[in-house]
């Protein structure tokens, strides 16, 4: 008896960006990092990110992400652990000399 089975990785249909285009997000996030625009959960800005990308690219997104207005929390960790070289970090008070 011969079975003709096959493993299909189902997160790659989840996925909203292909590579070249979280690339594009992460150079765009390292960009405003250096211009002192700090990555946190707390910021809602990151999360409002993907969608406005998605829809000007005329991407399919979630419905949960029209609903709330930005991508969810699962998203937002799984983007930082597909991108390592992202972190997230608390802002640091900074001396004035």
């Amino acid at each position: 008896m011969e079975l003709n089975c096959a493993y299909y990785n189902r997160c790659a249909v989840w996925m909203v960006f292909s590579k070249d285009e979280e690339s594009v997000l992460v150079q765009y996030l390292i960009f405003a990092c250096n211009m002192h625009f700090w990555l946190s959960k707390k910021r809602k800005q990151v999360k409002k990110l993907p969608l406005e990308y998605a829809k000007a690219n005329g991407k399919k997104c979630p419905k949960s992400w029209d609903a709330h207005g930005e991508a969810g929390d699962q998203w937002y960790f799984d983007f930082l652990k597909r991108n390592k070289v992202l972190s997230v970090r608390k802002p640091q008070v900074v001396q004035e000399l």
